[in-house]
Order: structure tokens, then sequence, then C-alpha cells
């Protein structure tokens, strides 16, 4: 979402600004433990660290509350959205109906995808199962569908089914299925 981007790019000015006029100079190179222990050494008179604490909480509230109502209000596309469909074509718009239930679901996922003949790999990344099959012309969408999926985007022979954050469970038992036939 490029106007995430450009606020965050603007939040970071802003408390940039902020930490100047209040003569904020502390180390923030570590974890907050590593920044509070490297700033005591320095003594709070000279760094004013506890002040640049206070700004990064103010900063992370900030950030919370402005890009929250951002992302609702305008529907941004962010990573794990079930709402965040891909504008691919290629993509169903269709809201998951039901959680995964294995023991039916993974039946429609590896007959969808061509059977266990046409997969060549399956894996995951956060919210996307992604299979590589031998023919992409053997994936049956409408196979799939019959699982409560938020979409499909097909690149050359590599299928991305997305199931949200459930998907390591769905790629578990699609890899038991595949194992047992």
């Amino acid at each position: 979402a490029p106007l995430l981007w450009v606020v965050h790019a603007g939040l970071t000015g802003l408390f940039m600004a902020l930490l100047k006029i209040f003569g904020v100079h502390m180390f923030t190179n570590s974890g907050i433990i590593g920044n509070i222990l490297y700033n005591l050494s320095y003594g709070s008179e000279g760094t004013k660290w506890p002040l640049g604490l206070l700004l990064g909480i103010i900063q992370i509230v900030v950030y919370f509350v402005l890009f929250s109502f951002l992302i609702k209000k305008l529907n941004l596309k962010t990573p794990g959205r079930e709402a965040a469909v891909l504008d691919d074509d290629t993509a169903n718009d269709k809201e998951p109906a039901r959680n995964f239930d294995a023991s039916i679901d993974v039946v429609h996922i590896v007959a969808g995808l061509g059977g266990k003949e046409n997969i060549n790999t399956v894996d995951n990344c956060f919210t996307r199962l992604r299979v590589n099959v031998k023919d992409p012309e053997l994936v049956k969408d409408e196979e799939i569908n019959k699982t409560a999926n938020s979409g499909i985007v097909r690149k050359g022979n590599d299928i991305q089914i997305i199931y949200g954050v459930s998907v390591p469970d769905v790629r578990e038992a699609v890899e038991h299925h595949l194992k047992k036939e």
C-alpha cells in the first residue's frame, strides 16, 4: 500500500524533527534493553534518552492508530488481510465460507491441482499455499473453490491458493494426503 509508505515517511520526518527540537541525542541501534543499557552509560542529562523513549512510545501509538484507521477505512491491500485479494485477473473475490476441514477439503485441493501426479512441490508462505504443478492446464479452479479460500493466483506452473494464516495446517494436510496416496 504505497499510501502507507508516504504516511510512514511523513511520520518519521515529524518524529525526527521532534527529537531535534527537544535535543534528544541517544543511541538507538539495538533492542529496547540494549538501547537503555547503552544510554545509561552516557547519562540522561546529555542524551535526554528518557524523553527519547517517551517519544518512541508516542510514535508507536500514533502509527498503530493511524495505520489501523487508514487500512480499515480505505480497505488497503496489506498482507494477511482476507479482503486483500490481488488485482490479478485469475484471483477470485470470494470470502471464505467456513474453516478448513482437512478430512474433506484436502481431497478437493489435490483433485483441483490435477491429482497427485501433477503436483511437483507444495510449500506455503504466511497466507498462501504455493504449489508447483507439471501441467497448469489440469488445474480446476471450481474444484479448489469447494474449499474455504480467498482466491487463486496462477503464474505459469506456480499456483497460489490464499487460505490466510491457517495455511500451515492446509499444507500439512495436503502433504500427508500425498504421502498416503
